[in-house]
């Protein structure tokens, strides 16, 4: 990671570089000094069950998620997604408030498989992974007083994407292990101001480019019966994403019209910070090739004291050798006490809400 500061000013430079190598969980302002927000999953099958993970099985996208699932595919597959991001954010402390909104073209990603034969698939894709779009203000405090000293205004951009390759190989009956790797890359444009407001002025201000360059790398297994399916993947993060831990299980319930019902965990930083979230899910067939999917989500941020939700849904309709996904994801995220420990009138709420549209296709 190179950071490039074209009008660097002492008092500012160490909060950036501590921003920079934070480990904390941490939303819209904060985060675009990180490298930007991560996607929820990959693929709108995916987002469509509140970021499904570690038990993707279906289409190419697995090579993201959980790359063991990349041997459910028994044919060629290619697949395309797309969305389009709104965001909502709100600071208050006691009485004051501020509000700013947004919009951001949101999941971007192409995946291709192939079986080598009918233990081996291989996969090939590339994804946008987080995303730094942002505008925005940040309320200063004197952390003793409790005194608004100032403000800070951002302005934010760019995207990191994965180009990775992977293999999923299936040992025994109904078991499989999956492999992907290849490289991350992006710039984020930090443009920042600060005002002063004993100065009644600007006394900082910094242009910096983050040039992000490094190995982007999961693993994972699988457990496939015909009415469950046991997962568990790993994604080893990076400079300016978080490693993530996911395991879950999916169960299918013929007495129920074939529905499917999955539940997974998440675990970020397992060796750091140890945040948590995790996902339930349901996929309901309407009809022989027309299928329902709701999901619902929450996440727990120790780190920050903070905790989120979200809630999606999603139909999928198979059209010959074409299957078309359509899916909408809402999350909302609290942090509290930012400024002062432990005074819950100081507060961040985040919240994002996200339409895609996903495409599979079957040559």
């Amino acid at each position: 990671m190179r950071l490039r500061m074209l009008y660097p000013v002492k008092s500012l430079v160490p909060a950036v570089l501590l921003f920079l190598a934070s480990d904390a969980a941490s939303f819209g302002f904060i985060d675009s000094y990180r490298g930007g927000s991560p996607e929820s999953g990959a693929g709108a099958y995916s987002a469509a069950l509140a970021g499904r993970n570690s038990t993707h099985t279906g289409d190419a996208f697995a090579i993201f998620l959980n790359p063991a699932g990349l041997s459910s595919l028994d044919e060629t597959h290619l697949a395309v997604a797309a969305g389009a991001l709104g965001w909502k954010e709100t600071h208050a402390r006691e009485l004051g408030r501020e509000y700013r909104t947004g919009s951001i073209t949101g999941m971007r990603c192409f995946s291709a498989s192939t079986p080598l034969g009918s233990r081996f698939v291989i996969g090939a894709g590339i994804s946008a992974v987080a995303d730094a779009d942002y505008n925005g203000t940040r309320l200063l405090y004197d952390e003793l007083s409790g005194i608004t000293t100032g403000q800070e205004i951002l302005e934010a951009s760019g995207t990191q994407w994965d180009a990775v390759a992977g293999a999923s190989y299936e040992p025994a009956e109904g078991f499989s292990i999956g492999v992907s790797g290849g490289y991350r890359t992006g710039v984020i444009t930090l443009d920042y101001y600060r005002y002063d407001n004993d100065l009644a002025g600007v006394d900082s201000v910094y242009y910096g480019e983050n040039d992000i360059g490094e190995p982007a790398v999961r693993v994972g297994a699988m457990q496939r019966t015909e009415l469950s399916t046991l997962g568990v993947s790993y994604s080893a993060g990076g400079e300016c994403l978080a490693p993530v831990l996911s395991c879950g299980f999916s169960i299918l319930a013929p007495h129920l019209q074939n529905t499917r019902v999955g539940f997974e965990a998440d675990l970020m930083s397992p060796l750091g910070r140890n945040d948590y979230g995790g996902r339930l899910s349901i996929e309901y067939p309407l009809l022989m090739r027309t299928m329902v999917m709701l999901g619902v989500s929450f996440s727990n941020y120790s780190s920050e004291s903070g905790s989120g939700m979200g809630f999606s849904v999603g139909g999928n309709q198979g059209l010959g050798k074409l299957d078309l996904t359509v899916a909408m994801h809402w999350q909302t995220k609290r942090v509290f006490g930012r400024y002062i420990p432990g005074e819950d009138s100081d507060w961040v709420d985040d919240s994002t809400t996200e339409l895609m549209m996903g495409l599979s296709i079957r040559p």
